[in-house]
């Protein structure tokens, strides 16, 4: 056998050798993805993903009830600022009550004694 061709068979082995560690890794990666997504599949948060996704089939009318709870939100903040305001404005009436009565009271009580 000459150099020529023990050099092209040891290339050979060398470039099978490359292969079938290329392959053994590539092996080991599909197994620890395949389990990776075996875990994610039985993962609680996942399980409640794909039941949340059967609601809309046990329930057709869900979408349009959730839209109608979200006008009602809308409806309910309203509401809220409005009563919000008015406590506002009624705050303010109560304090400039307070501070008419005080006035009054300084001008007709200099002294801050009731008179007997």
């Amino acid at each position: 056998m000459d150099a020529f061709a023990l050099a092209g068979l040891s290339l050979a082995v060398i470039g099978l050798v490359v292969l079938v560690v290329f392959a053994i890794v590539t092996g080991v990666r599909i197994v620890r993805v395949n389990r990776g997504m075996r875990m994610l599949a039985a993962h609680p948060a996942m399980v409640a993903l794909q039941g949340a996704s059967s609601l809309s089939t046990r329930y057709p009318d869900l979408g349009e009830r959730i839209a109608l709870a979200k006008e009602r939100a809308r409806r309910i903040g309203g509401s809220v600022a409005l009563l919000l305001a008015a406590s506002v404005a009624l705050r303010s009436d109560v304090d400039r009550i307070a501070a008419t009565t005080l006035e009054l009271l300084r001008t007709f009580m200099p002294n801050g004694r009731s008179a007997r």
